[in-house]
């Protein structure tokens, strides 16, 4: 994998707690607050919280971004299956905030929809290869 890939590998900024139900960023980046501590639904911005673009979106590499990514790799090929939980990051991607209560990992429940745990997890964040906060977060 490029570097492009390793997200991990970079240091991340955090933010001051802002009200659950607001958004953080805008644009294909925009990401609702669901809980305290900056809870959201993806972490969809890499180096600021502007605007961006869905092609921005699909080149940096926020936590959402990589995700997609690796979603993409295992649905391609099977040998990736470490990351077939980023397969969810790839349903979130194609959906707005709105209608993302439909994808398993990235709605702000503590349940997917068939009613198994998420053990607490709200985002796709967390997920093997990325292994970073929940917490709202750009990277630098």
């Amino acid at each position: 994998m490029g570097t492009d890939m390793q997200a991990e590998a970079q240091g991340i900024n955090t933010y001051s707690q802002i009200p659950v139900g607001s958004y953080f960023g805008a644009g294909a980046g925009r990401s609702m607050v669901y809980k305290n501590k900056n809870i959201v639904g993806c972490n969809k911005h890499d180096a600021n919280l502007n605007s961006v673009t869905a092609a921005q979106f699909a080149l940096q590499n926020s936590d959402c971004s990589v995700s997609v990514k690796l979603g993409v790799m295992a649905l391609q090929n099977s040998q990736l299956s470490m990351y077939n939980n980023s397969i969810y990051c790839v349903n979130e991607a194609v959906s707005s905030e709105e209608t993302s209560a439909e994808n398993i990992y990235c709605n702000g429940k503590s349940n997917m929809r068939n009613g198994a745990s998420k053990l607490s997890h709200i985002n796709c964040s967390w997920f093997y290869g990325i292994a970073h906060t929940e917490e709202a977060h750009t990277h630098y």
